[in-house]
């Protein structure tokens, strides 16, 4: 819930209210990245490195780092923040659901959600970075390769 009051905004996020003179904005943005190689959200600050592994080796990812099963990625891969309607296959869950429901249940707070990148392989959400990797493309015991992306959170957070 957002209520805008003289020169502040008042933002009740679940249990917390917050004040803040800055309204929220969304300021949509979509970049590039062919891996190996790396980019910078300039909206955000956000850095976003790519790298291929061989084999397997069995690394879990973590929310800055994500190890995909190359095996049905598209490349290039798009870095954008969210979109109405984008829906998402969280890791171990049964199937997909709408971002914005997972956000929810994270208890990702409204706020945030508008700084948080997205990979994008073809028109599929493999990653929603610093938080969840998408369930088809977890490392398997019979994976050739791996993408290695990971994310550096920056300063600079104008959305």
């Amino acid at each position: 819930i957002i209520t805008n009051y003289k020169n502040f905004q008042i933002i009740k996020e679940y249990s917390r209210l917050i004040f803040t003179p800055t309204p929220l904005r969304m300021i949509s943005y979509s970049y590039t990245l062919q891996p190996p190689g790396e980019i910078i959200i300039k909206e955000t600050g956000d850095k976003i490195t790519s790298e291929f592994i061989q084999g397997n080796s069995f690394k879990v990812s973590s929310p800055k780092e994500a190890y995909l099963d190359i095996r049905g990625l598209k490349f290039p891969l798009i870095i954008r923040n969210r979109k109405e309607g984008d829906k998402f296959h969280p890791l171990g869950a049964k199937g997909e659901k709408k971002l914005k429901d997972f956000f929810i249940d994270r208890k990702i707070p409204l706020r945030e959600r508008n700084l948080i990148p997205l990979v994008i392989s073809g028109n599929e959400i493999v990653w929603v970075a610093g938080v969840e990797i998408n369930h088809r493309y977890r490392v398997r015991e019979d994976t050739p390769q791996m993408l290695h992306l990971l994310l550096q959170r920056g300063e600079n957070k104008k959305l």
